[in-house]
């Protein structure tokens, strides 16, 4: 009897199962059916719950590129909770961006990492699309061209930080160093310069507790990528936001910088002497002065101030290391690029007025850019209205990703895209030509504000570099992989070179 039993409740614990399993199966099914009917872009299956997070843990642009391939060029992901797009190839994302730009310009505010560190949405980066983003982003590029590539052009600025990171590089007397922070400590300066009026010597104390939390925050971006689609889960993991509390406290840390450099500023204001951005907002700041609704505001100032220290600083630095690294593991190359510097300037220090005259100097930096793209997934956009791309639908508030890295490898425009070839961006006559489908700093209303000065920093940091210096591999030490790690960007993995000086 007990074995009759016994049977029994297998059989209705199995038929149980079955009847969850078929339950589960109808649901999905049920749910593809309404998606489909919507007419979304199509995609890769999902998890329940999770989505599409496990396929994209590592190198997600990678694997985007390859979907992209399998599914079309506009794809449907999901993380967690959220719905996002993947634009991938140059056409789509051209006809998105500025083709639609109106309905592609958004800024996905609503997700909780976004939200947490923008303040809601302050700054110019995270902004939303509409008047305020553009007030703001106005008046930044203008006192970029006023501070940074203007009447008041910061190029002897940078020519002088150049030759501090010369300097610095010379110390090691041709013994093997990482380029890493030196780069951020020059390229961090450049921004400080622009920013607050003033630099930092490489070895003060606290300029390198704020390079320790950059370089900690822009290397453990992984967990900020996949912690967004499922806070909703927050309530029922122990320990959730301590996960995010040593990312949170290196951010703090240096927000309260900017904080005591700001308050400096407002204690030594004078606004017949202008000295820097901080200087020129303050003056906004005071011009508007119960202007009703004004949001030209100290709270604003920071957290432009935050967007100008964080997407300065990484992005450019990390350009700079990817041109010396290829520079050393293609040693021929970086000899035409010297011999065409030194055949013009010799150690005369350069100038961007230089730059049409040196068009495989400028073809090099190019196809660097095109092959390491630094931000293969931009800063994410979102849906400002509902609209269509490609003859599918797509709803407001869905988070858009741009994958750069499908448009600056594609076979289509760069035949072998995994070749490392100057010569992409040369006409017949030798001279610079730019390619259509080269959007190193994205394309549209979003295009980068730092694009002109990232443009000038790369160009002079690597010319008097390579005036100075033979770069090479330590002995004996094998060809680093050209494969890069991710982390906020897309950064070479961590070596060591030799700077031989020249005569």
């Amino acid at each position: 009897m007990s074995l009759l039993l016994h049977v029994v409740s297998g059989v209705r614990t199995f038929l149980d199962l079955q009847t969850i399993l078929v339950m589960l199966v109808s649901f999905l099914g049920v749910l593809w059916l309404v998606r489909r009917g919507r007419n979304y872009p199509p995609g890769h299956w999902k998890w329940p719950i999770l989505g599409n997070i496990p396929h994209i843990y590592k190198d997600p642009h990678l694997v985007y590129t390859r979907w992209a391939q399998r599914y079309g060029p506009v794809l449907h992901v999901q993380l967690g909770q959220k719905d996002a797009v993947v634009l991938n190839g140059y056409e789509t994302v051209h006809k998105a961006f500025v083709g639609k730009a109106e309905d592609f310009s958004g800024r996905p505010t609503f997700i909780y990492f976004v939200d947490k560190i923008s303040e809601g949405g302050k700054g110019v980066i995270f902004a939303p699309y509409g008047h305020f983003w553009k007030e703001q982003r106005k008046f930044t590029l203008m006192s970029l061209r006023d501070f940074g590539f203007g009447k008041r052009s910061i190029e002897g600025k940078i020519v002088e930080e150049s030759q501090a990171l010369q300097s610095e590089i010379a110390k090691f007397d041709g013994q093997p160093f990482s380029t890493h922070r030196l780069l951020q400590n020059a390229v961090a300066n450049v921004i400080c310069n622009i920013v607050f009026g003033d630099r930092w010597e490489y070895d003060d104390p606290l300029f390198q507790r704020m390079m320790d939390a950059l370089d900690y925050m822009v290397s453990t971006n992984v967990f900020a990528r996949f912690v967004n689609p499922l806070v909703f889960l927050r309530r029922y993991i122990p320990g959730w936001e301590g996960r995010l509390e040593p990312w949170m406290k290196k951010f703090l840390s240096i927000m309260g910088y900017l904080r005591e450099e700001l308050d400096k500023h407002k204690a030594s204001f004078d606004p017949n002497d202008l000295r820097d951005f901080i200087d020129a907002y303050l003056l906004e700041i005071q011009k508007q002065k119960g202007v009703e609704g004004t949001r030209f505001k100290e709270d604003q100032l920071l957290q432009i101030m935050r967007d100008m220290f964080f997407a300065g600083a990484e992005t450019t630095a990390t350009t700079i290391r990817w041109t010396l690294f290829y520079m050393v593991i293609y040693p021929d190359v970086q000899r035409k690029v010297y011999e065409e510097i030194d055949q013009l300037l010799g150690k005369t220090p350069p100038s961007v007025s230089h730059r049409s005259q040196l068009p495989y100097t400028d073809a090099v930096l190019a196809e660097v850019q095109r092959i390491a793209t630094v931000v293969p997934l931009g800063i994410p956009r979102a849906t400002s209205n509902d609209t269509t791309l490609n003859g599918y639908n797509i709803p407001k508030d869905w988070i858009l990703f741009v994958n750069l890295w499908s448009v600056h490898h594609d076979p289509q425009r760069w035949p072998d895209p995994e070749r490392f070839d100057p010569g992409r961006f040369l006409d017949e006559n030798g001279k610079f030509q730019k390619p259509e489908g080269f959007i190193p700093f994205s394309t549209g209303h979003r295009v980068c504000l730092g694009e002109q000065l990232a443009r000038v920093e790369i160009f002079i940091f690597v010319i008097t570099l390579l005036q100075h210096f033979e770069l090479k591999l330590p002995e004996g030490a094998p060809v680093p992989s050209r494969k890069g790690t991710m982390g906020v960007t897309h950064a070479p993995q961590p070596h060591n070179i030799v700077a031989i000086p020249r005569d």
